[in-house]
């Protein structure tokens, strides 16, 4: 047998590894790979953090419409200004005006027993012009300014005394004539009829149930404490928002997928607000309907504006925890933003780093997180308008462009 010399043996085996490595190869093409499907406590906590930081969002956000649109006088008064400047609107209430008016009123009769006999022929083409003018008439008045203010004015006191009645309502829900008996007395104080304050209703008639509305308590408590609600729920919302980033491992992938998830929120809140709507007004007499569509429209507009400015703010919120990520698509964004701020602009504004590029490029990922927050709670704050969300995210990207040219490399 034929001696073998020592570089035969290792050529021999690395033929052998190189074998060994290409059957391992095909195994494993053949053989699919499993991931991991462990669930850890991290997983389940940020599915469940997540949940509650979304359902305060959509609260959060009904709440700070409701404040704005529904409670606070001010606002008020222009949702309602709002209302009466929809044409549907102010059609059907000229109608509702005219036809009350000729239900009541047989013109044609009026002139047939008005005109001699023989010019009583003419009574239903007069009476036809003249409803026709009138209700022309009617609808000039209801389109006008000074109709305008008047509708303004008469529904604002009506909503405050509502509001009022609702925030110092102390009861079950039930109101009997004892209850309106009592608003009387106290309304009569300092009038000639102030001795019936010391006048009991029999408590046969006293205790007569006129109103069960079991919503009064809820409302009252929500009115009562509607500035306190909307604080502790965006408060809420930012501290768990906050903890789910921060006890997750990849947190710029969390933090992103974190925004989209609002994002599709705030869209679902949409579409069930535009069901909404047609549900209701489907409920309403054909003869309002119009109205009815244009009237809620006005109405929750406020509320879309605002609902659409967090969607797209949850959207900029991704996009900017994607580009501050590790992924390689994020790297060369980086790095291209890197070269823009950090470079030229960086080195034009600051000759030589200094302890303000110093402190700004050690705390950079805090002091942007930041300004998207103050971003968020802004959006609650402001009035909604297509204008100001435009400003806001206008604002927030030079925010944290200013921040990123700051920072020292």
């Amino acid at each position: 047998m034929p001696k073998t010399t020592k570089s035969d043996d290792i050529k021999a085996l690395t033929v052998e590894l190189k074998d060994l490595k290409n059957r391992v190869n095909k195994l494993e093409k053949k053989q699919p790979t499993t991931k991991s499907t462990k669930i850890t406590w991290r997983t389940v906590a940020v599915v469940l953090l997540a949940g509650t930081a979304g359902a305060l969002l959509i609260l959060a956000n009904l709440l700070f419409w409701t404040g704005r649109t529904l409670v606070e006088a001010d606002l008020y008064k222009d949702a309602t200004r709002s209302i009466i400047q929809q044409p549907a609107v102010q059609k059907a209430v000229a109608d509702r005006a005219g036809n009350a008016i000729f239900e009541r009123v047989n013109v044609e009769d009026l002139l047939v027993e008005a005109l001699p006999p023989k010019a009583q022929f003419a009574a239903p083409t007069i009476a036809s012009q003249v409803e026709t003018t009138t209700r022309g008439k009617i609808r000039e008045i209801v389109a006008s300014k000074k109709f305008e203010d008047i509708w303004v004015n008469v529904n604002t006191k009506s909503h405050d005394r509502f509001i009022k009645f609702i925030r110092n309502y102390e009861g079950d829900g039930t109101i009997n004539i004892s209850d309106v008996y009592a608003k009387l007395v106290q309304r009569l104080q300092g009038t000639n009829l102030a001795f019936l304050s010391q006048v009991s209703l029999p408590s046969s008639i006293g205790t007569i149930q006129l109103v069960d509305a079991q919503w009064l308590p809820t409302a009252h408590w929500v009115v009562k404490y509607l500035d306190t609600l909307r604080v502790v729920t965006i408060g809420l919302f930012i501290l768990l928002s906050v903890l789910i980033v921060y006890i997750s491992r990849q947190r710029h992938s969390v933090a992103a997928k974190l925004g989209v998830f609002y994002a599709v929120l705030m869209l679902l809140t949409l579409v069930a607000v535009r069901l909404g709507r047609e549900f209701a007004v489907s409920q309403v007499d054909s003869f309002w309907r119009d109205a009815a569509t244009q009237a809620w429209q006005a109405l929750l507009s406020p509320f879309v504006m605002q609902t659409t400015g967090l969607l797209v703010l949850s959207l900029v919120i991704a996009l900017i925890a994607w580009a501050t990520g590790s992924g390689k698509r994020a790297k060369r964004v980086q790095q291209a933003a890197n070269d823009i701020f950090n470079g030229k602009f960086h080195k034009a504004l600051f000759k030589k780093e200094n302890s303000y590029t110093r402190w700004v490029g050690k705390y950079l990922v805090t002091l942007q997180w930041t300004a998207v927050l103050l971003a968020f709670i802004l959006l609650l704050v402001i009035s909604v308008s297509i204008a100001n969300i435009l400003w806001l995210i206008a604002a927030l990207l030079i925010v944290s462009g200013a921040i990123q040219v700051s920072a020292a490399n």
